[in-house]
Order: C-alpha cells, then structure tokens, then sequence
C-alpha cells in the first residue's frame, strides 16, 4: 500500500510538482517538501468553513535549477521580490493509487532561512465589497484633476486621468471663460478611464486652464434583503421636481408587497397603482388648537401622511391640501392648521377627496430609482408630465421586499452569484434541506467584506458554508443527517469529551424605526426590540448575530442555536488520512473504555500527515453502555 503526499503548485508560469520523496505519478514528483504540512478546516469568519490552520514548508536551494525558486530561473528573485503574493497550490494525498485532494488554494511565504522557505495556506477566492456605491447629491464635491475640455457641437469632453467615474454621475463645472462649459450637476457619459462627456449648447472652443470641475461624493448604497420595514439610509440621487434616491435593491412593480416610502415615519409613497384614494362627504368639522378633526361620512381608509383635499368648509383657510397627522378611528381623523379664522361649519357633498398614496404613473420606481411622489396625483400625465414631486422635510425611510431574495437558500445564492459573477458555480443544500423556506431581514449600511458577512448570516442561522472548486456547499448545523459512518474502537487512537460552558440565556437584539403619533405632527422614534431564551440558572447571556426583525423567526433561530451549543463537544482522533469523511457528517461509535457511544456531527477536520491521522471535532450526543454490553 503506498501512501504518499503530492504538491502541485504554479509560479513563474510553470506548474510545479513535489512531494517529500522522489516519486513518479502523472508527473516526476521532486522531493523538496522537507516537512509534512499542517492542515486544519473548520469555522474561520462565523459560519465560514475554510482553512483554520496551514502551512507548507519547502527546501530553500537557490542553485538547484530544477527548484521552482531558482537563481537561474528567476524564480527566486520573483518571490523574495513580492512575498505576499498568492502562489496557486494543490495538495494531495495518494493511497492505493488513488489522489484525493486535502487542499486547494493559495500561499504566500511567512519566513525563510537558509535551508527551508516556509509558506502559510489560506483558502483561493477573491474576496470583495458588499455595497455598491452611489452619488449623493447632499454630499460634499470633490475637485477633478481636469486637463482640458473640448466641444463638439453639443457635446462637451473632459480629460481627467483616473477620474473614477461613471455614467449617470454629476459634475458641475464653473470658471471656464466660456459660458457653454458651465453647467451644474449635469450628468455624464464615461467614455473610458480618462475621459467623459456631457451636454452643452453649442460651441466649438477648447479650454485647457482656469476651470474646475467637481463631482458628488459617492456613499455606500444599503444592502435589502428579505422584507424591510422603515429603514432609513437611503441615497438621494436628484432634488430637482421632488426628490429621487437610489433603489437600494427593492422590488417595485409587484402589487402584493408594494413599495412604500415615508418621510419621518410618515407615508408618502407607494407602490400600489390601486392607492388611489377615495371621494367622501364631511359629516362634521371641529378645531381644537391647531388641530382640525374631520368626521367623514364613511371609512376614509387615511394612515398618518396620507393626504386629503377638504372643501366646503365656511373658511377658506381651512380648504386645500392637508396631510393627516392623527388617525382617531375609521371614520375621523386630524390634520394641522394653524388659521386664527373661528371654524363654524361645512356644507357641501363629496367635499373629502382621499388622495392615496400610489407614487403616480410617471413617478412610479424603477429597478434603480425611488422618485417622490406626484405632488398632486389627481393631476392627468398630460397637464405636467407627473414633474411635480413631494419634498421631504424630514428623513427617507423604505419599506418592502428586496428583489435579492428572502430566503436562507435566496441569500446563499445571491452570494455565490457576487463571488462568481459569470455564474460558473453550483449550489449543494443536501445538508441544508430547509433553507428554501428559511427567512432573513437584513438591511446593512456600513461597508464591509462578502464573506465575512456571509460567515455572520450564517452563523446567526445557524448555519455552515463552503467555497471548493467553485461548489457553495450549505450546512443546517441543526440538520442531523439519516445517514452515518460507524467508526471501529479499534480504529480510534484517542478521544475527549468537553461540556459546554454554562449559557444562562441566547439573545438576539435591534432597533426599530416606529412612527410615535402620540405627538403632532408625528416623528420618528425608534424602539430597542429582543428575543430572549432562556437556558440555565448560572452563566452569561450570549448575544447571537440577528438576522431577522420578525419575532417568531428570531425566536426559531434561537432555539436552534440552544438545542446545538449544550450538546458536549467531542475530539476523536482516528488512524490515517480520512478523506471520506468531511464537515457536516454524521459519525458513530463506541468507546469500550469509556462505557459510552457516541452519535456526532462532523465540524472540524485535522490531518496530521506525520502521524498518518485524521482528528474529528464537532457536537453530539453521549450515551453511557452497561458493563453487561461492554463484556
């Protein structure tokens, strides 16, 4: 039986092939692997699975021309010259004339000396951002390093080396002597990395001095997904006829969870083309203070920001367009009106029009823009075109359902898609067979990495994954697989048992944009909200990543998470290089010596190559055997 080591490595456009012996395969493998790695997988970033612990050592010979970091080669200079950088490697292990692999990634040198250079392994994919950005228009300009500008008819090119940025973004220009240069917050065309275009009137001069040219800021744009209720950080994109902002990835044309925008808490806009409002006769007005009550001869439909049309009141001050600041019950609600005129009466029919609050059909959101709504959405398209948007005086909020998805298998593919954008990827949920029907809440803001935040998804889920061979491999840690490994005592060399450490309660906790009418007008607030299980009379309360605003499912996510971390957690080291056998598996077995057996989930995996042994860790349950089974 041969059991041998091989690495495959390339640098230098060259792909290298070594081992710790001399050794003939699909390749000569060179024997300048002085030491059997170290390879240790498990959690890494929350519920990321990757290399927890790596190394590779090689021997340092300069002068053989026929080592990958030869003198002669170059290869030497190449290394020492950039040591950080990521050298591609494979790692084998082939028994009985068959290769599984134990690793594949990138190295880079930690150290070296005269005899060995010695490389740390970590895990190969490219990591990226999780928020886009976009320009915001309330932002603070920034100058361009602009060397000229030059016309053609009506439009007008600017040379800026590594201007940083995209068509759709706006610049304002000012001091150039000629006036057609001159524009403030126009949008551009990006030609290439030096250059971009935008819209004159007509000239054909040329400056190449005294002008300057400035840009918004761009702000990361906030991540959605799943249901998102009054979460504020949108982008505001144009304040020009009404405001518009940047879609922070929501639907906006499904009528059965419409898009809803609110100023200060207050509705101000959605999505719904049926919230059109209403037409109603006031039955009775009354005025106490600078609140106005309005009694409707019927259900008036109206949530505080709706707005309303009042007329046939005895004041003319008292008619016009008011926003309602107080719902009192089905019938009657108040708006604000400050007029020192005495209100006596109303007289009319249909003198109430409810307007809704439906954006209007040319205001209507796009996949990247959330405009205010018609100022007036009674108004007909041909009267004004829908130009006419509301201004918000207080803070945008958002609420609806992302259009990235809502589900945990939702948001492991969203993930897969950042990381592999060609789509060259598959998905395996055979560990994670609910995860269809798991939901998520997620609204971020500040800037941060993919996978680190995957790993804080998925362990507040309480869930695993893995990135190998562009496979995104999903684990429900509460998911106990129907089919096991028997492991022989006679094949165990040790084994320990750790009881967990005393958790008295799990927590999930966050904050709530909530509407607090019991002011007028009304406001913003926002409510701290928890969930909390309780678990042991001793020991701290452990807070667990909230993936979730909804209760019952941060409730769910908890009690998972409870019934895993009291299980005891168990070490079993067995003899050779176990490649069957990987994180999220279900092993069994008996310890004579111990009177018990044991029935565990695979969550770590140690290969010590020196020792010819595999060390399993991970969570499970201990039985205790009788004397009369164990003789």
């Amino acid at each position: 039986m041969s059991n041998v080591l091989l690495i495959e490595m390339e640098f230098n456009n060259k792909t290298w092939y070594m081992s710790t012996e001399a050794y003939n395969g699909k390749a000569y493998y060179a024997p300048f692997i002085t030491k059997n790695p170290s390879l240790e997988f498990g959690q890494v970033k929350g519920g990321y699975i990757g290399t927890r612990f790596g190394n590779l050592t090689i021997a340092n010979q300069p002068d053989n021309r026929f080592s990958p970091f030869s003198v002669f080669s170059g290869g030497y200079a190449k290394l020492l010259s950039d040591p950080t950088q990521k050298i591609e490697v494979q790692i084998y292990w082939e028994q009985n004339d068959v290769s599984d692999a134990l690793f594949e990634g990138t190295m880079y040198l930690k150290s070296y000396n005269t005899d060995t250079l010695s490389f740390l392994l970590e895990d190969s994919f490219k990591d990226q951002d999780l928020l886009e950005q976009a320009v915001e228009v309330d932002a603070d300009l920034t100058t361009l390093a602009a060397v000229s500008i030059t016309s053609a008819g009506t439009t007008a090119t600017v040379n800026s080396p590594d201007h940083g940025l995209n068509t759709g973004d706006l610049v304002t220009v000012t001091d150039s002597s000629t006036s057609a240069f001159n524009v403030s917050e126009s949008s551009i065309t990006k030609v290439d990395d030096n250059s971009f275009t935008y819209s004159i009137s007509s000239t054909t001069a040329t400056e190449v001095s005294g002008f300057t040219v400035k840009h918004f800021q761009k702000k990361n744009a906030p991540f959605s997904f799943g249901r998102v209720t009054r979460e504020k950080g949108l982008i505001k994109t144009a304040k020009v006829n009404g405001f518009e902002f940047d879609n922070p990835q929501m639907k906006f044309d499904d009528n059965s969870n419409p898009l809803q925008v609110f100023d200060d808490g207050v509705l101000v806009g959605s999505s719904l083309s049926s919230d059109t409002g209403t037409t109603l006769t006031i039955s009775s007005v009354s005025k106490l203070g600078d609140e106005v009550t309005i009694n409707a001869s019927g259900a008036h439909g109206c949530v505080i920001g709706t707005q309303v049309s009042i007329k046939g009141l005895t004041h003319t001050d008292y008619n016009g367009i008011f926003t309602v600041i107080e719902v009192i019950d089905s019938d009657s609600f108040k708006v604000f009106n400050n007029s020192p005129e005495t209100l006596s009466g109303t007289s009319g029919s249909n003198n109430l029009g409810v307007f809704g609050n439906f954006f209007g059909t040319v205001r209507a959101p796009t996949a990247t823009t959330i405009k205010s709504r018609q100022i007036d959405i009674t108004e007909t398209n041909s009267s004004n075109s829908g130009a006419g948007g509301t201004v918000f005086v207080g803070t945008a909020l958002v609420s609806g359902l992302s259009s990235n998805g809502q589900t945990v298998a939702e948001f492991f593919q969203y993930i897969a898609g950042k990381l592999f954008p060609d789509n060259d990827f598959t998905m395996d949920f055979t560990r994670a067979p609910n995860a269809s029907s798991k939901n998520l809440e997620l609204w971020v803001t500040s800037q941060t990495k993919l996978i680190d935040f995957a790993g804080k998804i998925a362990e507040g889920s309480n869930h695993l994954f893995r990135i190998k061979n562009k496979e995104i491999t999903v684990i429900d840690r509460a998911e106990i697989p129907e089919d096991f490994t028997n492991i022989q005592n006679k094949d165990i060399i040790s084994a320990g048992y750790k009881i967990p450490y005393p958790i008295k309660a799990f927590r999930s906790k966050w904050t709530t944009n909530i509407t607090n009418t019991t002011v007028s007008p009304a406001r913003l607030d926002q409510k701290d909200q928890s969930v909390l299980i309780s678990n042991t009379d001793s020991g701290k309360v452990q807070d667990v990543v909230t993936v979730t605003k909804n209760l019952d499912d941060a409730r769910t996510y908890l009690e998972s998470q409870k019934a895993l971390l009291n299980k005891t957690i168990i070490d079993v080291e067995v003899g050779d290089i176990r490649t069957d056998l990987d994180i999220g598996d279900r092993i069994k077995f008996t310890r004579e010596e111990d009177s018990i057996s044991v029935d565990m989930i695979i969550r770590t995996v140690k290969f010590n190559i020196d020792g010819l042994s595999t060390k399993f860790s991970g969570d499970g349950t201990i039985t205790v055997i009788e004397n009369s089974d164990v003789y």
